[in-house]
């Protein structure tokens, strides 16, 4: 039987697992808050918004959903990040018809557009400090490509100072060479994300790898190096260490 997905908690070792919310169309893609205390996610069947829940299950919360006598917003609410020292919590919208990053305070209070530009930014990731957020956007690819391949970047947690970080190769064919899913490492000094590397022969059209470079871009280097028609992708780091 097919189920949607739907959020549960479990301890470090396997154990405990429960069921925190079931949402008729599934719930995907959970993030802590900042004590540990709540998680935020999106749910899956349309219309797509943000919620935020106790870790018990308690006190499910639609972030996005209109105010009564609002009209709906259009679009879909994905792909949440809660800061680690505030409750802002940020996250990906095509309200405004194409992806725009997002902020709402964990109540649904004071939400703002922190990005605007033409094309798709997406999958914010918050540092530790919560003053920076990186981001994915294909705003800069070039005229003729025919695949809109993302970058990362990373911009101040107000929206200013947007700023590109990787220049990986723009392809001018359908070879994918997206660079998404920002994670930072617990100091916030290196930042990991996967991207899809070229082909590797006839008939295939690449696979992800796990990337990691300095906060500020430099120092790119490729970790994993899997064979096809496998990948590795989605990397997260150990919170070993809290930032100063």
């Amino acid at each position: 039987v097919n189920r949607p997905p739907q959020i549960f908690l479990m301890n470090r070792d396997g154990t405990g697992q429960q069921m925190l919310v079931s949402l008729t169309g599934g719930a995907a893609f959970p993030s802590f808050s900042h004590n540990g205390a709540k998680l935020c996610f999106h749910s899956q069947a349309a219309p797509r918004d943000i919620y935020v829940v106790n870790i018990d299950g308690t006190n499910l919360i639609n972030l996005t959903a209109p105010l009564p006598g609002e009209p709906a917003a259009a679009g879909a609410n994905i792909r949440c990040d809660w800061s680690a020292k505030k409750n802002a919590i940020a996250f990906t919208s095509d309200r405004d018809g194409d992806q725009d990053i997002y902020v709402v305070e964990a109540d649904g209070s004071g939400l703002r557009q922190l990005t605007d530009a033409v094309g798709s930014d997406a999958n914010p990731a918050f540092s530790p400090k919560g003053d920076l957020i990186a981001f994915e956007s294909n705003r800069d690819t070039p005229p003729g490509a025919l695949v809109q391949n993302p970058e990362i970047y990373v911009m101040n947690a107000d929206g200013s100072n947007q700023v590109r970080l990787t220049f990986f190769l723009n392809e001018l064919n359908p070879s994918n060479v997206n660079v998404t899913k920002p994670t930072w490492s617990p100091k916030g000094d290196r930042i990991s994300f996967h991207r899809r590397v070229l082909p590797n022969g006839p008939g295939t059209r690449g696979h992800l790898e796990i990337f990691t470079m300095n906060s500020d871009g430099s120092d790119v280097t490729r970790l994993t190096f899997t064979v096809d028609p496998g990948f590795s992708g989605f990397p997260s780091w150990a919170k070993w260490s809290t930032p100063e």
